[in-house]
């Protein structure tokens, strides 16, 4: 393929992605683009004729992530279907595990690839709702009561290494616990980039730790700019040890009190559609589905 169709390819991948409100950074295309020449990449394109349709898959030690996006068109799961099993049939076996974001699909055809994609029992299907909420109500304005006896630590102040243990814990043994990191280390490293603003320049005015008397965090909230009226929640944590005291509701308010002094006028977040507390959570606080986006959590058989 021609080097700018393969640009336009990807660039179709990055207008979708930023449609559904993700943030991608500067010059994502080109460095796109550039590893699946040099075949840093995994990618596969379907030809015209059959709809335009692109997969790529970066490959890690012991786990994959790709994408899928097609446009629209006749047989999207069908170009869907053949893309990710080309691109399961190109791990290797060291890896016996990846993730396949998707895009280009309209609801129904989704729901289809869910009932008919060949998968065996370890494989299945990932929903993520995008939920959204105005800020600049009047109680938006009101600083929430801290739960005693904590006190508030700047989160650029903790320990990184302190900070993902936190992290780590707070999202072990669930749907999300490996979502976008597959050992400790990358998700330091991930911690790491949020705050260096990879996923959007960084809000520590609406980013906070707390933590209890002998200096231990116990729950954070990370934030992040979307554009000049929107913020993304990109983490929130709370210690397993601290649940059901209020730290979670408390940091979502405190944080929304403070977008609401910076002038944003919306915060929106990505929760897992199975995750029944979280999303119990924001539904008390007023959070909307605004999207969703689907994921195919494949597993290789025994």
């Amino acid at each position: 393929m021609r080097a700018d169709e393969l640009l336009e390819r990807v660039a179709s991948v990055r207008r979708e992605l930023l449609r559904r409100g993700e943030f991608l950074p500067p010059g994502w295309v080109e460095e796109a683009v550039e590893d699946l020449r040099r075949e840093r990449l995994t990618g596969f394109v379907l030809p015209e004729a059959d709809g335009a349709a692109i997969g790529f898959l970066s490959r890690r030690p012991a786990r994959g992530y790709g994408h899928v996006h097609v446009e629209p068109g006749a047989d999207g799961v069908g170009r869907t279907t053949v893309l990710l099993q080309r691109l399961i049939e190109s791990l290797p076996v060291a890896i016996d595990r990846a993730d396949f974001g998707l895009t280009g699909l309209t609801p129904v055809e989704e729901a289809e690839l869910v009932r008919t994609f060949p998968r065996n029992r370890a494989s299945g299907f990932l929903t993520r709702l995008s939920v959204e909420r105005p800020v600049g109500g009047a109680a938006d304005s009101v600083l929430p009561l801290l739960p005693a006896p904590l006190h508030h630590w700047p989160v650029r102040s903790v320990p990184l290494d302190a900070l993902h243990a936190l992290d780590w814990a707070a999202f072990r043994g669930t749907a999300d616990a490996t979502l976008v990191a597959d050992t400790p280390e990358e998700n330091r490293q991930m911690l790491g980039e949020l705050l260096d603003g990879r996923l959007g320049m960084f809000l520590d005015d609406a980013s906070t730790a707390l933590a209890d008397d002998e200096g231990r965090p116990v729950g954070a909230i990370l934030v992040a700019q979307q554009s000049t009226a929107r913020a993304i929640v990109l983490d929130l944590m709370v210690d397993p040890v601290g649940r059901r005291r209020g730290i979670g509701s408390y940091l979502m308010r405190w944080s929304i009190r403070a977008l609401h002094a910076l002038g944003y006028q919306a915060v929106t977040l990505w929760v897992t559609e199975s995750n029944a507390p979280a999303r119990h959570l924001y539904d008390q606080l007023g959070f909307t589905p605004r999207m969703t986006a689907l994921i195919l959590r494949w597993q290789r058989g025994p």
